[in-house]
Formats: structure tokens, C-alpha cells, sequence
């Protein structure tokens, strides 16, 4: 029985880790490491929050 609950949550962890490796290292991601698009994260983050940008020229 234990071997089975054992072999059940190895399963889970690759499938999770494939899951990962697929979607952070596909070609042509741009959230590879070394590239920030800070002016993408402000945007983001600022929209997410729900406020005025006062910084924008306009």
C-alpha cells in the first residue's frame, strides 16, 4: 500500500515538473531569464491594482 501512495505522488511531481519545463522553456517565450520588460510588469502591475498611472507623460 505504501508503495502504491508512493508511486502515485512520484507520478504527480514529474507530470508537474514536465508541465513546468514545457511552459517556462518553449521557443520564443520572452520570460526567459536575462529579459525584463519593465514597462510590460508596470502595466501589469498597475492594472492588476486597480490605479492611475501618474508617471505616464500625457
Amino acid at each position: 500500500m505504501l508503495e502504491i501512495i508512493i508511486y502515485i505522488f512520484a507520478s504527480i511531481a514529474l507530470v508537474v515538473a514536465a508541465v513546468f519545463m514545457v511552459t517556462r522553456l518553449r521557443p520564443g517565450s520572452n520570460d526567459s531569464i536575462g529579459s525584463f520588460d519593465f514597462g510590460k510588469f508596470k502595466t501589469r502591475e498597475i492594472n492588476k491594482r486597480g490605479v492611475h498611472d501618474k508617471t505616464r507623460w500625457h
